[in-house]
């Protein structure tokens, strides 16, 4: 027995070494992950390759490779893996790896801007690690959730959330996370207006993640703090930002990065008047925009989605067809006994047959229209990014005719034009990037424009403060269009006309939901004199004509500064935000 029980003591010490060993390599290829893809993709092959299938290693394995595409920009692989990981754990029974891979997928849709699915993934992720006490990982789920709130235009919730992670993060010790949640709080006070504080965060947040060598989140943290520099204009010191995030996420091949850097730089540099490198800047994002989410990608990650769905139904209606089967054994016995039976159960049969026949008719015509609808989908987010590329297009047209201008005026007057041009060209850029082709989410809109105003004017945001308080409310196109344009002009008018002689002040856009109508209000603390006072003007003409458009009532009150009402029906597209 001696010799046998040393044999089985080997065999087992030999598992348990092994099971440690790839456990040990498992999580370096998590923190490879993120600055080497490609080297920790290897590894999770290898990992998958020597674990059995209904092992957690190999679940985890799965995650690890769906993180690492992300990593990578790669996102139809990186969805593939990640609802592999899914299934695979649900099915298995590991719960907090089912959990933690909700949380993965509410943070994968919220980078595609599908913000009603990150929102569901989410929610049960809180669940889940509400009732398994984990702290860490309940942390990582309200950072999401309040990106979410942030990009839905819900501002203050986002901000609570961020800040309740904070906390979490301190007495958990968890600093890499407590870094990147103040970058986030950092942007939300920079969208708030209050660019001091915001600062104040980023610089503690890129602090922490420097010590704990997160590249990717210092990436992020250092387009914020450029960002910022900008709202201080304090343009060198923003370029270095932005220069010093270019080199970090090319080092790690991280190609979001790397393109939103060339950006950026094209962007300063434009204002600094330095237009040959702007140009070429320009250039090389747009070689790197090919290799990040496109249209394709996302079709194929809709694809992707459709098919998860309708695997789990698929395993939901093999469970019930064993259990109907159960039954039909059951049924069978009570049917050898009376002949009365069989003949009901035979003509049930028969009928059952019909309906078969008929259900097959059915879902082929429900397939046949299920695809016109997709290749429909896909034509009209095509046809929304084509316009928003000649609409820039134009823009940059103009951009262009202006530099061979010789006075002021010319240039002003096709600025202004450039500005509305933009407005529009956002609508579609807006529609083509949602998931509901019918609606834009108007909080979202609205501020992008008023923030692309300020920096079309140069606007010091020390001297003029824009406050947005946006109801969330969907628009349709027309609508939106006709709304954008008046706050284009409202805004421009104001920044124009209000505030002169480096006078500071603020300008404020709010959009409110009444009953059965919507009220714009564009106000501002200025001198009290309006554009829209001479009546002959080009802008009271146009606010005029798409008062028209929009069957909406224009009111002028002109009592410490001016504030502009435009008041319009609720018609039927538009719809409040659950």
């Amino acid at each position: 027995m001696k010799p046998l029980l040393a044999v089985l003591l080997l065999i087992f010490v030999t598992e348990s070494n092994a099971q440690d060993s790839l456990t040990k390599k498992i999580e370096y290829a998590h923190k490879l992950a993120n600055s080497n893809p490609d080297s920790a993709l290897i590894i999770y092959d290898q990992i998958i390759d020597q674990t059995h299938p209904d092992s957690l290693l190999h679940i985890k394995a799965f995650t690890g490779k769906g993180n690492a595409f992300y990593f990578k920009s790669e996102y139809d692989s990186s969805l593939s893996w990640r609802l592999k990981a899914l299934k695979l754990s649900e099915e298995k029974g590991f719960t907090k790896e089912a959990a933690s891979n909700r949380n993965n997928l509410g943070s994968f849709y919220m980078t595609l801007g599908k913000l009603q699915k990150a929102s569901e993934y989410l929610d049960q992720a809180y669940i889940d690690f509400t009732n398994l006490k984990d702290t860490v990982w309940l942390t990582r789920v309200i950072i999401n959730q309040a990106g979410v709130d942030f990009m839905s235009g819900r501002t203050d919730p986002s901000l609570e959330k961020l800040k309740k992670a904070a906390q979490l993060c301190k007495l958990t010790g968890n600093v890499q996370s407590e870094g990147g949640t103040y970058t986030n709080i950092s942007i939300v006070y920079r969208s708030l207006g209050k660019v001091d504080s915001a600062l104040t965060y980023v610089d503690k947040g890129i602090q922490l993640l420097e010590e704990q060598g997160d590249q990717r989140a210092i990436v992020l943290s250092l387009k914020e703090k450029g960002n910022l520099l900008l709202q201080f204009n304090r343009l060198e010191d923003a370029k270095q930002e932005f220069l010093k995030m270019n080199k970090k996420a090319s080092e790690m091949d991280y190609k979001v990065g790397v393109m939103e850097s060339f950006n950026l730089l094209a962007q300063t540099e434009k204002t600094q008047n330095e237009y040959q490198s702007a140009f070429q800047n320009l250039e090389n994002a747009m070689k790197w925009k090919d290799s990040v989410l496109t249209e394709k990608n996302i079709e194929v990650v809709s694809e992707l989605e459709a098919k998860y769905e309708s695997d789990k139904k698929d395993s939901e209606i093999e469970l019930l067809s064993k259990e109907n089967a159960l039954q039909e054994s059951e049924k069978n016995t009570y049917i050898a006994m009376s002949a009365g039976i069989l003949s009901i159960t035979l003509l049930v049969l028969v009928l059952f047959i019909q309906k078969q026949r008929v259900n097959k008719v059915l879902s082929e015509k429900n397939n046949t229209i299920s695809k016109s609808l997709a290749e429909r989908e896909l034509l009209l987010k095509e046809i929304h990014h084509r316009v928003k590329n000649n609409l820039q297009i134009v823009s940059s047209l103009l951009n262009v005719q202006s530099r061979f201008l010789p006075d002021a005026e010319s240039k002003k007057a096709i600025q202004e034009g450039r500005n509305r041009v933009q407005s529009m060209a956002l609508v579609h850029q807006k529609l083509y990037q949602n998931e509901d082709l019918a609606k834009i989410e108007i909080p979202e809109y609205l501020g992008q424009l008023s923030e692309t105003l300020f920096n079309s004017y140069n606007i010091d945001e020390e001297r003029i403060q824009l406050n947005t308080n946006i109801e969330p409310v969907q628009l349709d196109l027309d609508t939106t269009i006709y709304l954008g344009l008046m706050v284009n002009e409202l805004v421009s008018n104001a920044l124009k006309y209000a505030f002169p002689d480096s006078m500071e002040g603020k300008i404020e856009v709010s959009l409110r939901k009444n009953n059965d109508s919507i009220q714009l209000q564009v106000s501002d603390n200025g001198v009290g004199s309006s554009a829209l006072s001479n009546e002959t003007g080009y802008g009271t003409r146009l606010i005029q004509t798409l008062s028209r458009g929009l069957k909406a009532t224009v009111e002028t009150l002109q009592k410490d500064g001016t504030t502009i009402s435009v008041t319009f029906r609720n018609h039927e597209p538009i719809i409040a935000n659950s």
